[in-house]
């Protein structure tokens, strides 16, 4: 049979349109079987290119500088935070699970100006510059709970990091471990610092830091929580810098992989008072920024809060200057705000209330008789923390461990005079009807230690000895040492070695081991336990 011309060329035409559309639809197949898609453009942002094999396997020649995780307002969400190349503007995280594709998050950037001439890094033979570089924030949202997932990120949506992975706490107990002072630098551990003990690792900071992380990490914690000081860095001649911290030091700080894989919630310390700590963390809930006689950076930024499973965390800022009582009670009722607005965000949601600052008003060590702790503590900070329901704070600065009584206080004694109640007879057991517990921990990096009861500041009105003496330069009966040491006091070392703690959280029950980095030796354990029933607590009065 004879077909026509035209019927073969209508036929030919259909016939590719078959193909064409069977073709489209094995692709889409193809795709879908990968769990990839098309992301929707996110304005005022360029769109994503097309969803395919390049964009979305491993990532093209990026890498960042530092990165970073900080732990959402709640767990369903997470902060990241990385550094990248000079004049980047975008700021873009991918998710994935069970290497299927699951979203892309944008966040925001800003400007790292350049460093130039920066010789005094604690060593002026160490230089300190940098190039222009860029930071990036991006706030992922709607992760769920007790799931693995993959991430990688990207400054520009085409080149996209190699996937690195994290995981949420599932509902119910989680653990979590705390760590002071890593402050990073590039030099060696305790450097001469009141005696030279064996240092771990090959012996600089950096690799101390590096094996706490390890041991941390193998432990398989949901969160990494700070009692400060990240860095070293303070600025030139031992002034405050806002903007000469040493970039090396943070990139020391980030390369430990656990960093990028468990949420570390830093605090401020007085090493941290620089604008490189607001720009590499992504904070939530950061709260208001006062100002105390110093620049807006100094004075309170950087406090804020987050609820982990059945805790709510608040970070305050004791890192700060403060040079009279006045400056610190208006900075103690910038902390009341903070604590009060945390409570009424998450009422009801959770079972624990934990502090975490730099500087513990309960200090054993050269820091006792600091007059900016004196200042504080006359200005309620003790007060405040019983007052607002706070069960356990965790600090740093004094580079040596202690664990306090439970803490209430007594305004009849004048403001920040305490009372302490003894724990069990074995000193492992604490029921917390009322009042808080203050940890202090070692340096997570060996950086360096000082003694108990060294006399660093000289005070004749701080701190509150045992014997009811007040201020440290007392002699005979009156001195501030072993037997007579601040009023809270009850565990306090000095091992001379790295250290870290684990919190293990379970309903009303919080199990807590102090450990060594170099060979897992407990240094302190308790358990405190809450009555079922709501805690008592004194009114709030700021």
């Amino acid at each position: 049979m004879l077909i026509s011309r035209k019927t073969k060329s209508t036929s030919t035409f259909f016939l590719l349109m078959i193909v064409a559309i069977l073709t489209a639809l094995f692709i889409t197949s193809c795709v879908e079987d990968k769990g990839l898609h098309t992301p929707t453009p996110l304005a005022p942002l360029a769109p994503l290119p097309a969803a395919d094999a390049a964009v979305f396997d491993e990532g093209t020649a990026f890498e960042p500088k530092t990165l970073g995780i900080v732990p959402g307002a709640t767990n369903s969400e997470l902060g990241f935070n990385w550094y990248g190349g000079a004049g980047a503007t975008r700021a873009w995280v991918r998710l994935f699970r069970n290497n299927a594709f699951v979203s892309v998050t944008s966040g925001r950037s800003g400007r790292v100006p350049a460093k130039t001439g920066g010789t005094m890094c604690g060593d002026p033979l160490v230089n300190c510059d940098h190039p222009e570089m860029s930071w990036h924030k991006v706030t992922v949202t709607g992760l769920a709970s007790g799931t693995s997932y993959e991430y990688s990120i990207s400054n520009d949506s085409i080149n996209w990091s190699h996937r690195k992975t994290f995981s949420t706490p599932s509902a119910g107990a989680f653990s979590f471990a705390a760590v002071a002072d890593p402050q990073m630098t590039r030099g060696q551990q305790n450097p001469a610092y009141y005696g030279m003990p064996a240092p771990i690792g090959n012996g600089t900071v950096a690799d101390g830091w590096r094996l706490t992380m390890e041991k941390i990490t193998a432990r398989g914690v949901s969160l990494i929580v700070s009692g400060g000081d990240q860095v070293d860095w303070v600025g030139g001649s031992g002034s405050f810098s806002m903007t000469n911290a040493d970039e090396v030091e943070y990139e020391h700080f980030f390369a430990p992989p656990g960093m990028q894989s468990i949420p570390f919630a830093p605090a401020v310390g007085n090493h941290d008072l620089h604008n490189q700590f607001a720009w590499h963390f992504n904070l939530p809930n950061v709260g208001s920024r006062i100002d105390t006689g110093f620049n807006v950076m100094r004075a309170g930024a950087n406090s804020y809060y987050y609820l982990f499973n059945n805790a709510l965390f608040v970070v305050l800022n004791t890192g700060i200057h403060l040079s009279s009582i006045d400056a610190a009670r208006t900075q103690v009722t910038a902390m009341s705000t903070l604590l009060t607005n945390a409570k009424a965000a998450h009422s009801g949601r959770y079972d624990w209330l934990i502090v975490h600052h730099h500087r513990s008003p309960h200090s054993q060590s050269a820091h006792s008789a600091e007059p900016l702790l004196g200042h504080l503590v006359k200005a309620g900070l003790n007060e405040l923390m019983e007052s607002q329901g706070v069960d356990i704070v965790i600090t740093g600065h004094d580079h040596s461990y202690s664990r306090s009584h439970v803490v209430t206080t007594a305004d009849v004694n004048g403001p920040g005079v305490i009372n302490r109640t003894a724990t069990s007879a074995d000193n492992k057991n604490i029921s917390l009807n009322r009042g808080t517990v203050f940890f202090g921990f070692p340096s997570a990096s060996g950086v360096k230690y000082y003694p108990l009861y060294h006399r660093h500041y000289d005070n004749a009105d701080y701190p509150y000895l045992s014997n009811g003496h007040i201020g440290n330069m007392g002699t005979g009966s009156n001195a501030f040492n072993a037997n007579n040491p601040t009023w809270a006091a009850n565990v306090r070392r000095q091992d001379n070695t790295p250290g870290y703690g684990i919190f293990e959280v379970n309903g009303k029950t919080i199990s807590v081991r102090v450990l060594q980095t170099s060979n897992d030796s407990v240094v302190d354990e308790v358990t405190i336990t809450k009555p079922t029933s709501s805690s008592v607590r004194v009114p709030e009065r700021f």
